[in-house]
This record gives structure tokens, C-alpha cells and sequence, in this order.
């Protein structure tokens, strides 16, 4: 076991911190022993305590570097700090809150490491933890949901589905729903990805929305064009994206955002690509559906097709002739195409129809 040893601001270290940076006492110890300045990770989470004790065991060299009780107002009750040594390049600091109880919690972890080398363990220990995580899952919250700001705070609001799935088959054309329900199941096998859905509008993207939600057990959330910049650009959404495991985030309507003619594009595009791709996805660990209105690929912003985690690219399309009359026997009507057909070219005179299947 390595002695607990308190460092002060005198010391000889060049450092380059405040002094009223709550971990400096980690830091500096860990300093002392890398004999550099140490590279830090914060990864905001709420664990269970004894989950992730048990869990992280398995990495431990030694658990009590650094080690103190800290009284809470009720004296009963200790939050201890720990700092614990994985390995000679790699320590991990943090508060085991009511350490003494069955209810502990660890709401943030500092991994300090020596290399950049040293990184790719770390994103395997985080992976692995996940697990530990405590999800508080809203029981109000149903499979399909929508973002609203309560009082400058982000929070879900349940999605009624008004969409008659029965038939769905027979409004796309045949390689579309195969294409979809292949992406459905590589979403249930996939921990994190990135899926993009493109046509010309009157297609019925946005009501496939339903069909997909309807099929994955995920926890998933509508973002609509007016509210993606505000979402992906602020730090407590992803806050909001840790209390539910996998969820899937659906953004609607993206060829303005995510194109070369939005000049804030990049800046979008990188946050959307840090919970896909970076460190941050393994902590998150969501699918996002991007659903484009442009028959060209070449307008959707090239970044995001050249996702690491990219799972699928899925073009809507025209029905066929046979498709078509099939489609337009189901509804009741006698008219016959000779041509392929949108979507909504065969059901926008059938008012009733529209409404009862809700295609955009």
C-alpha cells in the first residue's frame, strides 16, 4: 500500500492550476509519480457504488493511493475519496457518496493518465463499466418521445402514435422496407451508430418514424429541424442521455443543418459526431437516424457518411407500377398507373386515407 502524503501549493512542481481546484491533491500526487504533468479525463455518470467497486476491482493495483472520509451533514453518513491506481501510467479519482451505505453513488470520474497510449485502455475500463451506471428511467416515458424546455431544463415528452401501422408493407416500395427492417435489427445489435435515411420529400420518411420506434425497445427521442442546433449544442442534453440505456435519437428534416450551405454545419456535425465516434460515445452509447429531404446524396454533409460508426444509408423509393396498383387497390380507389410513383402522388387525394396513415 502507498501512504496517503498531502502536497501543498510550495511545492517545487511547475504547475499551472488553480488553487482551489477541488482534485488537487490527486493531481499532485499523481504528478509526483508520472514525474510529468498528468493528461485527465472527466466522465460525468451516476454509478451505483458497490457495482462499480465490484467492477473496477478486476483493474486495481492498489485502491487506497489516497484515501478520506468526508462527514455529510448527517454524521451517519461518509462520502469517501478515493483515488485508485490501475496501472503505473493510468489512476482513477472520485467520491464513493454514502460509502457506508447500500445506496452509494458515484456521480463523476477523473482518469489521469501518463501517454496518449494510455487512452485506449482507458476507453476499454469505461466501456466496461457502463454496466454500473444507474438509469432512472421516467415510467411516464414511452417508446417514441419528443424534447420540450421546462423552466431552462431539458426533459422527454411522450409521442401518441396516431399512425396506422396495419399494411405499412404495401405503402414503400419493397427494397425500402427491406432496407429499414435491416437497419432495425443491426440498431438491436449495435451498443452506438449512425443511420441516414434520404429521398425527395412525399416519400413517407417521417412516418416511418413510427414503424421504427414501434419495433426497437430503445428509449426513442424526436428532435425536429427548429431545435437540433439548441439540443446538440448544449451540454445538458447529453446529461439527459445518460438516464436511458441505448436510446435512439431521430432527427428530422436535416438538409439544412447538416449541409455544406449551413455555416454552422461543422460545429453541429462535430458534436453529433463526438457521441458517435469519440470517447464520449462509449459513455453515451445511442444510435442517432439522420432523415434527409434530398433525392442527392452529394447534399448531405460528407462528415457524417464518413462516420467511423456509420451503419446504414438508406435512399426511399419510388413505387413501382405493380407496387403502385397494389397500393391503389388496398385503398379502395380504380385508377391505374402506368408509371412509378411518390408516396403521396397515390394517396393525397384519398383525404381519409391521408389522415388515417399520416404520410409526409
Amino acid at each position: 500500500m502507498i501512504n496517503k502524503k498531502t502536497y501543498t501549493i510550495g511545492t517545487t512542481l511547475n504547475l499551472n492550476i488553480n488553487s482551489d481546484d477541488n482534485e488537487l491533491n490527486d493531481f499532485l500526487y499523481i504528478w509526483d509519480q508520472f514525474e510529468s504533468r498528468p493528461n485527465k479525463i472527466i466522465i460525468h455518470n451516476t454509478y451505483i457504488g458497490q457495482d462499480f467497486m465490484e467492477k473496477i476491482s478486476q483493474y486495481i493495483i492498489d485502491k487506497n493511493v489516497l484515501t478520506e472520509l468526508i462527514p455529510s451533514l448527517d454524521n451517519y453518513i461518509y462520502n469517501e475519496r478515493m483515488c485508485i491506481k490501475i496501472n503505473d501510467n493510468i489512476y482513477i479519482s472520485f467520491i464513493l457518496l454514502n460509502s457506508s451505505t447500500n445506496e452509494s453513488t458515484i456521480n463523476q470520474l477523473l482518469f489521469y493518465y501518463k501517454t496518449d497510449e494510455d487512452s485506449k485502455q482507458i476507453e476499454d475500463i469505461i466501456n466496461d463499466i457502463d454496466i454500473c451506471i444507474l438509469y432512472k428511467e421516467d415510467n411516464k416515458i414511452s417508446k417514441l418521445n419528443t424534447i420540450f424546455y421546462n423552466q431552462n431544463n431539458i426533459e422527454l415528452e411522450p409521442l401518441n402514435n396516431k399512425i396506422n401501422l396495419d399494411n405499412i408493407e404495401s405503402y414503400y416500395n419493397s427494397d425500402t422496407m427491406s432496407n429499414i427492417n435491416s437497419m432495425i435489427k443491426t440498431i438491436k445489435k449495435s451498443n452506438k451508430g449512425l443511420s441516414v435515411l434520404y429521398s425527395d420529400k412525399g416519400m413517407g420518411k417521417s412516418s416511418m418514424i413510427y414503424y421504427i420506434s414501434e419495433n426497437l425497445d430503445n428509449t426513442t427521442i424526436f428532435i425536429p429541424n427548429n431545435m437540433i442546433e439548441n439540443v446538440f449544442n448544449n451540454p445538458d442534453f447529453r446529461k439527459l442521455l445518460t438516464k436511458y440505456n441505448k436510446p435512439l435519437l431521430i432527427l428530422d428534416d436535416c438538409e439544412i443543418i447538416f449541409s455544406e450551405y449551413y455555416n454552422k454545419s461543422n460545429l453541429i456535425t462535430n458534436n453529433l459526431l463526438q457521441m458517435i465516434d469519440g470517447l464520449l460515445s462509449d459513455v453515451l452509447n445511442i444510435n442517432i437516424i439522420t432523415i434527409f429531404n434530398t433525392p442527392n446524396i452529394k447534399n448531405i454533409d460528407h462528415n457524417l457518411l464518413e462516420s467511423n460508426n456509420l451503419l446504414k444509408v438508406i435512399q426511399f423509393n419510388e413505387l413501382n407500377i405493380e407496387e403502385s396498383n397494389n397500393l391503389s387497390e388496398l385503398l379502395g380507389r380504380k385508377k391505374q398507373y402506368k408509371n412509378n410513383n411518390k408516396l403521396i402522388n397515390i394517396i393525397k387525394k384519398t383525404e381519409q386515407i391521408s389522415k388515417k396513415f399520416g404520410i409526409s
